[in-house]
């Protein structure tokens, strides 16, 4: 079994669902979809890495935080100790990452475009852009030195038409944390913070061809955050594999804990904890009934509550049934979209096509436990 990367985008969305919000109506499309994604790979994987960055500061290193998000990451990190990067990725590797990065930009730089405007497309952008501005620009420029990688200024300025001197002296700016946080704080918004909001854009999604090169090097794959699945990346291919539903419920049954306690430390400390409590009874084969794809999404949905139990893990039934109304509402039906999360040999992930919630629903009168009648038009599918 090979080791696979995760996104720390993930990591930081996840964290964001449980700390700056105070209820799940609150959470849009990537904050589901993150907190969904995170929580089955935790389970499911003791393998997982934290992606690295192509800049030689490393997101989540540092003891200092100038937002209260980024506490709340770092505290998620150090819960999740086993996914921290002990080692850091070897120099050669970067060195290799960036130049293959290089070389496919020359030659897909369309598809670099395309991915940048489509990923702004996305209904779960501009919710993602508003909160990072607010709430991470400042920490992000501290820890990677700047708002977009010094690395990719070549192909920036391509994408963003401007000279790769001046975008230097903007990247220069953006290293200046008192204009960062002007900036965050909604003021003195002029040209050079549209720019620098670009380019911190297109920085972000271009990262993940970025990681896609620096898993290849090392054989393993990587789980890309949504804003950095818009690239034909050559995941690797086996057969489908269903995801199933007591697999699913049990994710939202964590966090539904988790967002039961009133404050954010403690909701990322519970979410961990029973995470980590279910990884050690799934990787020891006591709850098989989480691969079970037999179990329809009824029969699932009480299997997940009977693990819960089994496992000594507090949720509330009556409150989930009001976030799966919330889920509903935000136009996320829970795995819609979701990455394939099952380690085979290699460690295989692939995307599959968001579906189901834009055609359901028409009566949302009868929520809870009618889940057969609420799901059904969502295909769930695993590669393996």
């Amino acid at each position: 079994m090979s080791y696979g990367f995760i996104d720390s985008a993930f990591i930081m969305n996840a964290v964001s669902a449980l700390s700056i919000h105070n209820g799940q109506d609150e959470w849009n499309d990537w904050e589901w979809e993150s907190l969904v994604q995170v929580t089955q790979a935790l389970i499911t994987h003791h393998l997982l890495r934290i992606a690295p960055s192509p800049s030689p500061v490393y997101l989540g290193k540092s003891e200092v935080t100038y937002d209260p998000l980024y506490s709340y990451y770092d505290l998620a990190c150090k819960k999740l100790s086993w996914i921290e990067e002990k080692t850091p990725t070897n120099r050669n590797v970067h060195n290799q990452a960036n130049i293959k990065f290089k070389e496919w930009f020359v030659n897909n730089t369309d598809e670099a475009i395309n991915a940048i405007i489509e990923v702004k497309e996305d209904n779960g952008f501009s919710h993602w852009e508003e909160m990072t501005i607010a709430h991470a620009w400042v920490d992000h420029s501290y820890r990677l030195k700047g708002l977009f990688n010094f690395e990719m200024i070549d192909e920036l300025s391509f994408i963003l038409q401007i000279s790769s001197e001046d975008l230097e002296q903007l990247w220069k700016k953006t290293t200046d944390i008192h204009q960062v946080k002007i900036w965050s704080q909604g003021k003195n918004l002029g040209e050079d913070f549209e720019l620098a909001r670009d380019a911190f854009i297109a920085s972000a999604v271009l990262r993940g061809k970025y990681h896609y090169n620096v898993a290849s090097l090392q054989g393993w794959d990587i789980m890309p955050h949504l804003i950095r699945q818009h690239f034909d990346i050559p995941y690797s291919k086996g057969e489908k594999y269903e995801i199933p539903w007591a697999s699913e419920y049990l994710s939202h049954l964590l966090f539904n804990s988790a967002m039961m306690e009133e404050k954010p430390v403690d909701r990322i400390t519970h979410w961990v904890e029973n995470i980590h409590k279910t990884q050690e009874a799934y990787l020891h084969n006591e709850i098989p009934e989480l691969d079970n794809t037999k179990f329809d999404e009824n029969e699932g949905y009480e299997q997940s509550q009977f693990i819960a139990k089994k496992l000594k893990i507090r949720f509330y039934s009556n409150l989930l049934d009001r976030q799966i109304d919330a889920a509903i509402r935000a136009g996320t039906l829970f795995t819609s979209g979701i990455i394939g999360l099952y380690i085979a040999i290699p460690w295989t992930i692939i995307p599959i096509a968001a579906g189901g919630i834009f055609e359901i629903i028409k009566d949302k009168k009868q929520l809870g436990k009618k889940i057969a009648e609420i799901l059904t038009s969502t295909k769930k599918i695993f590669i393996i």
